[in-house]
């Protein structure tokens, strides 16, 4: 989550304490946004959306361009049109909503930070 770093956009091989699910992934979260409850650094696992919305509440990854943001989902009422519309929230109160733009997409829901993990 974030902006990929040089050493890091290429796939890595660690070991889990348990096998990947159809459509999981893992990212490294690189900013402060969503602490304390995921710390920087964190090696998380996301399940792709396959398309469908995840519900208002879930954390997701969001996607512009190859930039990668982890919050909240959430929404909000637009003060000049009165509609709802989705907002991406952080936990961490020193930072700003996120309002998704036209061309980002939800790619997918936070499943869980990794505790136990090592590099193979």
């Amino acid at each position: 989550a974030g902006a990929p770093d040089d050493g890091e956009t290429y796939p890595q091989t660690i070991r889990l304490y348990r096998p990947l699910e159809k459509g999981e992934y893992i990212l490294r979260v690189c900013g402060h946004s969503m602490e304390p409850q995921i710390p920087d650094r964190s090696l998380i696992i996301v399940k792709d959306t396959n398309g469908e919305k995840p519900k208002y509440g879930s954390i997701v990854a969001y996607r512009e361009g190859n930039n990668f943001t982890l919050k909240l989902l959430s929404y909000r009422k637009n003060p000049k049109t009165g509609k709802r519309e989705d907002i991406l929230k952080p936990t961490n109160p020193a930072y700003k909503d996120v309002i998704p733009i036209e061309g980002g997409q939800i790619s997918g829901i936070y499943v869980e930070t990794l505790e136990r993990w090592e590099k193979a």
